[in-house]
């Protein structure tokens, strides 16, 4: 399994962050691209006050844009959330 590295083009990872990219399988090519060049970007609360949410591909970063953090990583649509559910049954 592949773990993303501490610090990405001058983000940095939190260790979950780095934990749910891993988990997730997304490599830093995604990620760079999502933080960098994101297809959607807007901002959400629910991670914590001045919070974005940058979406590329299958990726989406939750990020503090002022302090260059990286929150989480997750998938960005329902459909990769319940095939890699599925993936889990039948492991």
């Amino acid at each position: 399994m592949h773990v993303p590295p501490t610090k990405i083009a001058g983000w940095r990872l939190t260790r979950h962050a780095q934990a749910r990219a891993a988990e997730h399988g997304f490599d830093d090519v995604e990620l760079l691209a999502a933080l960098e060049r994101p297809e959607v970007s807007y901002p959400q609360t629910y991670h914590g006050e001045m919070r974005q949410v940058r979406q590329e591909s299958r990726v989406a970063v939750v990020v503090d844009p002022v302090r260059r953090v990286v929150v989480t990583v997750l998938f960005r649509s329902p459909a990769e959330w319940q095939r890699r559910l599925a993936h889990r049954g039948a492991a």
